[in-house]
């Protein structure tokens, strides 16, 4: 949802709990980075605007964090545990080098 683009956020908002909040929708036409970070007096000014309650606001801002924090757990378990760094990958690269030294110089 943080990648979303404004007008993905507004279809979101346009279509969520089958539309029952999509007078709201151009409130939430902002990029989804926005509207993670967005303050919500901010967004309830813009949402009272529109006709919109404060709790219009509070359930569509909630909803929408809550798709953010399930994206951010989902992301942080598809990545490798055994992910490294290009330094860290080096320096295994360079500790086998060594062992196999060792053991061709002990061999001989």
């Amino acid at each position: 949802p943080e990648k979303w683009g404004p007008d993905k956020c507004a279809k979101w908002c346009a279509e969520y709990e089958g539309g029952a909040y999509a007078k709201l929708a151009p409130a939430f036409r902002k990029s989804g980075k926005a509207l993670a970070c967005i303050y919500r007096g901010d967004l309830l000014r813009q949402v009272e605007a529109l006709g919109g309650t404060e709790r219009d606001c509070e359930v569509l801002y909630n909803a929408f964090r809550d798709l953010v924090k399930a994206a951010k757990k989902t992301s942080r378990r598809a990545r490798p545990a055994a992910a490294s760094s290009a330094v860290a990958r080096r320096m295994d690269a360079d500790a086998a080098l060594l062992r196999e030294n060792r053991k061709r110089a002990t061999a001989a």
